[in-house]
């Protein structure tokens, strides 16, 4: 008996979602069915074409593990995320290595996939993500952000969005998750949602 993979793939979550949507439209007319087929399929080919998966072997690729929470609930709930990332080992002048894949879950949601660097999540334009991450040094007396002011970027089960980032404008400063949901209006607007959180990463050779 082959075994689940505990991690659903991008393409296995639309084949679901696709497979309910048939079910759900058997008693409709011809025409509704293949209208609202055909805005789901559009959805699911440009969502497959925004999440891009490494090309490079992991034996090449430095792994992290990164935790994020809120400080208390919000109108989704409180928020609890943890995961790995890989990257390239090399950094570059300023210490920052290239995000190349992340694995995870969103307050038992899976995490599907990475959104690429230079594009904007939806409901969050014009900010990109850059998917940097560097590593942390506790010691200083103001301590070196791990993340960019544009942050990280991925997509959940749910087919919603997360852009987490660091917040140099806060006071004191911190990081802020930004999470768009459908109907992916612009900006801070419900259902929407962006929220102080605490973020930590560690390379596995710490």
């Amino acid at each position: 008996m082959t075994r689940k993979p505990a991690m659903q793939t991008v393409d296995d979550f639309h084949d679901i979602r696709h497979e309910k949507l048939v079910a759900l439209l058997d008693d409709q007319p011809r025409t509704e069915q293949l209208g609202k087929i055909h805005n789901r399929l559009f959805g699911k080919e440009a969502h497959s074409k925004s999440i891009k998966y490494p090309s490079k072997t992991r034996d090449c690729l430095l792994e992290w593990e990164w935790e994020y929470r809120s400080d208390g609930e919000n109108e989704f709930g409180e928020i609890r995320a943890e995961g790995t990332f890989f990257t390239d080992y090399d950094q570059d002048g300023d210490g920052w290595h290239e995000i190349f894949s992340i694995r995870g879950q969103y307050n038992h949601e899976n995490i599907t996939g990475l959104f690429p660097a230079g594009e904007s999540i939806p409901g969050n334009s014009p900010f990109e993500g850059d998917n940097l991450i560097r590593v942390g040094n506790g010691n200083k007396q103001e301590p070196e952000a791990q993340l960019s002011g544009d942050g990280f970027q991925f997509a959940l089960e749910d087919g919603s969005f997360v852009n987490v980032f660091f917040a140099s404008f806060l006071a004191p400063p911190g990081y802020l998750e930004f999470h768009s949901r459908e109907p992916f209006p612009e900006g801070n607007v419900l259902p929407n949602t962006e929220i102080e959180v605490w973020f930590e990463a560690k390379p596995d050779f710490i």
